[in-house]
């Protein structure tokens, strides 16, 4: 039983313990300040808060930040899909364009007149175009005895001119010879024309003039005219109609040969390029005298008939 040193009464009492056997009390203040929690302890929560917060605070920015460069990514993605598309959708114009086209008629009307005898005909032709406005083509078609006297059976066309602008206004200036091989005729029945066309929406207008003879069917016929009207439309996503009035003026001094031509016509799209029309062509206005001649075989060339056809262009 021996009594502890009185240092280590004195370090009990510190902490807040009853210091026995005559040890000093413990004041109020001291008392008080046990009760408190050591400032060490205090401060290291504060501390670590501080830390917690901070760290919190940090990830939410460089999240920011990653989110930031995804949407920054995706628009430049966005971005050059449709810069791709539009690059795309302007390709360069080719300089030279192909387009060709095949039809089966019921019959051939050239300016109102039957060129077969009212019997089938076999069509087509090819154009090529330069981006300039430059083009060239031909086309064929059989025809009857009538319109290439003694030769083959066959019409050839080849033409060439010029398209372009001038405001709302398309122009064509151009140049068609009208060929039938082995033809016997004397004046010959091939023709040349000059023409000069204008379009603007759907009416469009072409006057043609010829440089010779008109068809063989006067020697003096050169600089006969001919005068074309047409309007065309679309009547839904599949149908379109045309409407045309031409007018035949040929100069010969025997025989008056002039005459008008009228066709009203529909048109569907079958798909896959081909179309199906069907049409109804006539004219007025011949002289007695120049119904024999658009009279083969009892066959009136002149008046009016159906043309049913099936066409493909490509």
């Amino acid at each position: 039983g021996s009594t502890p040193p009185s240092h280590r009464l004195g370090a009990i009492s510190e902490v807040g313990q009853i210091a026995p056997h005559g040890g000093a009390e413990i004041t109020n203040s001291a008392r008080q300040e046990a009760r408190q929690p050591p400032k060490t302890r205090v401060f290291a929560h504060k501390t670590l808060g501080t830390a917690f917060a901070t760290a919190v605070e940090h990830n939410l920015l460089w999240e920011l930040d990653q989110m930031k460069k995804t949407l920054l990514a995706i628009a430049l993605a966005s971005s050059l899909t449709s810069f791709g598309a539009v690059a795309a959708d302007k390709a360069p114009e080719p300089d030279f364009t192909i387009t060709g086209n095949f039809g089966l008629f019921s019959d051939y009307r050239f300016r109102g007149m039957s060129q077969t005898d009212t019997a089938p005909a076999l069509q087509g032709g090819f154009d090529m175009a330069h981006k300039s406005g430059v083009y060239l083509g031909t086309w064929s078609s059989n025809v009857s005895g009538w319109a290439n006297t003694g030769g083959n059976g066959q019409e050839i066309d080849i033409y060439g001119g010029y398209k372009f602008g001038l405001g709302p206004v398309g122009l064509d200036v151009g140049y068609l010879a009208y060929i039938y091989p082995d033809n016997t005729p004397s004046p010959s029945q091939g023709t040349r024309e000059f023409y000069v066309g204008a379009s603007y929406g759907p009416v469009a207008y072409k006057i043609s003039r010829t440089t010779g003879n008109w068809f063989g069917f006067c020697s003096g016929s050169s600089g006969s005219i001919y005068h074309d009207l047409s309007l065309s439309g679309s009547l839904s996503e599949k149908l379109s109609y045309s409407v045309h009035v031409g007018s035949q003026d040929v100069k010969c001094s025997t025989e008056d040969y002039d005459f008008t031509d009228y066709k009203v016509g529909l048109s569907y799209d079958l798909g896959n390029s081909f179309s199906l029309g069907v049409a109804y062509v006539t004219t007025s206005g011949l002289k007695e005298e120049a119904k024999d001649n658009f009279t083969q075989s009892g066959t009136k060339l002149y008046e009016g008939g159906a043309v049913v056809s099936i066409t493909k262009t490509f």
